[in-house]
Formats: C-alpha cells, sequence, structure tokens
C-alpha cells in the first residue's frame, strides 16, 4: 500500500506542531490509512506544497487549485484534538484520496 502524503499547514516556527502532527498521523493510522504527515510552517515556507495527497491546514493559505489537491480547515483541532466534525472531514478527505493515484509516488514532486 502507497503511504498518502498529508501536509499539515501551520503559522508556527519549530516544533509547536509536533503534537499535532503526531496526533493526526496516529488517527488516520488507526482508521487504516497507511499516511505519512510532514509539517510545514508559513514562517519557514510560504509556497504552496506540491507533493501532498491532502493538505489540513491551521489557518486559511492555499486553495486547492494551488495545490492541486484537496485542502481541509483543521483549525478546531487546537482547541480539541478530537473534533468529530473536523476528524469526520479529514476522514471524507481520506476517502476521496484512498483510491487516487499518489502523486508524489509518481515522481511529480516538486522542488520546494
Amino acid at each position: 500500500m502507497i503511504a498518502r502524503r498529508i501536509q499539515l499547514v501551520h503559522p508556527w516556527c519549530g516544533n509547536r506542531a509536533d503534537p499535532l502532527v503526531a496526533h493526526v498521523s496516529q488517527r488516520l493510522e488507526r482508521a487504516g490509512y497507511a499516511v505519512q504527515v510532514v509539517a510545514q510552517s508559513l514562517r519557514e515556507q510560504t509556497l504552496p506544497p506540491r507533493d501532498a495527497d491532502l493538505v489540513l491546514q491551521v489557518l486559511p493559505a492555499f486553495t486547492a487549485t494551488a495545490t492541486g489537491c484537496p485542502v481541509l480547515d483543521i483549525q478546531r483541532l487546537i482547541a480539541d484534538l478530537d473534533d468529530a466534525k473536523t476528524w469526520a472531514r479529514i476522514l471524507a478527505g481520506m476517502e476521496a484520496v484512498a483510491g487516487a493515484p499518489a502523486p508524489h509516488a509518481q515522481g511529480a514532486r516538486a522542488a520546494t
């Protein structure tokens, strides 16, 4: 099974996103998805991710047109890591990309 690349876009510097990245990764793996969750700090990289299967963003930064993949708002996870509505959207997003070819597996990785 190909691991899907999930880009978690956040506004923080350093490792402040690590707990959120770890929680998202664990929840998706428990749901049966092979994933690689990668953090992208907007303080360090302002270009849209080009090699993600799904973008989860803490604040509105990118559109699906700019990234070439679905983009979901996960701001509610800041207050509640297990927010039911947000997780329903994340799992629906994963289901939508699960059957699609993984762009990063096809050598389409863009320079960042």
